[in-house]
């Protein structure tokens, strides 16, 4: 195969996964409740991590502690029509090795 053709087979292959994730995302796009015209916009944000106080023996070294960590995943939904829009909370959890050899 010459090099132009495959630069050309190469563009057009790129071209179509684009298209095709944009899709993708289109489809996924979720109707308003509220007016059913709109499409809802989600926007996800992140507390910071903070301690919840609770601690446990390392479970990868032989000494120290595991602190567990908290925050806060907040999910908006909002209609790009009306403005309706709802708010999801949530708590995540994590253990935080300060374990040592």
């Amino acid at each position: 195969m010459k090099k132009g053709t495959r630069i050309a087979s190469l563009f057009l292959a790129m071209i179509m996964v684009m298209a095709s994730m944009s899709l993708l995302a289109f489809a996924r796009a979720e109707r308003c409740p509220q007016c059913n015209q709109g499409t809802l916009l989600v926007s996800t944000t992140y507390s910071t991590w903070v301690s919840t106080g609770e601690q446990r023996p390392c479970t990868t070294h032989p000494y120290g502690t595991d602190l567990q960590l908290m925050r806060t995943k907040t999910v908006t939904y909002e209609c790009n029509y009306c403005s309706y829009g709802e708010i999801e909370t949530s708590t995540q959890y994590m253990w935080e090795c300060h374990g040592y050899e």
